[in-house]
């Protein structure tokens, strides 16, 4: 009968583990299958954003730095074409720290180059003329006019004289290597005359 009894524990503890084991391997698909869609939606609503932002008009009349008096008009900065840096007061520094690293990698001239400019609408005051030592491009009215300044992921975009953002990238901080590969063809595409 002790026989029959711990037979029948043992088979149900093995059942039991056999169960749990299943459950786990269960969630780890779920889990697994939850972020691939993570990654998937968040790929698509960039995709859409920047389909939505290319070749978009850009509000033309800027403040450099503290002025806030005199604007200009961003055609007058453009030679060709320009690779500007959009980014909200929001973005978390280190992944500012990162880019700006990334950007000094590929134009370790950035400080002194005018075809290379940072936008912020909402940047600290007391920021907007010397931060990673450039000063700030922000609109008059606080609006840049493309659909991804409401977002505060930092993004790349080309403008050209007819002031539409092309090659629009949304910088991602779980790939860094995009954003290399992204201001390596920028350079040499647009900008590698310098």
């Amino acid at each position: 009968m002790k026989t029959y009894i711990l037979y029948i524990i043992t088979t149900l503890l093995i059942v039991n583990i056999g169960l749990f084991m299943i459950n786990i391997y269960k969630n780890k698909q779920i889990s697994q299958n939850n972020l691939y869609d993570y990654f998937y939606s968040i790929s698509r609503k960039k995709s859409e954003l920047v389909t939505s932002c290319e070749l978009q008009a850009i509000n033309p009349f800027f403040y450099i730095g503290k002025d806030t008096i005199k604007n200009i008009n961003i055609k007058d900065v453009i030679k060709e074409k320009i690779l500007c840096f959009y980014f909200s007061s929001h973005t978390c520094p280190p992944c500012l720290d990162n880019i700006r690293d990334l950007i000094e990698k590929i134009f370790p001239n950035y400080k002194e180059r005018n075809d290379i400019i940072f936008i912020s609408n909402d940047m600290e005051f007391r920021l907007l003329e010397n931060f990673y030592e450039k000063p700030i491009f922000w609109n008059k009215n606080k609006k840049l006019g493309p659909a991804f300044e409401k977002s505060e992921t930092p993004t790349f975009f080309i403008l050209d004289k007819d002031l539409q953002a092309k090659c629009v990238f949304i910088a991602d901080k779980m790939t860094p290597e995009y954003i290399e590969d992204y201001l390596q063809i920028i350079k040499q595409r647009f900008l590698d005359k310098k």
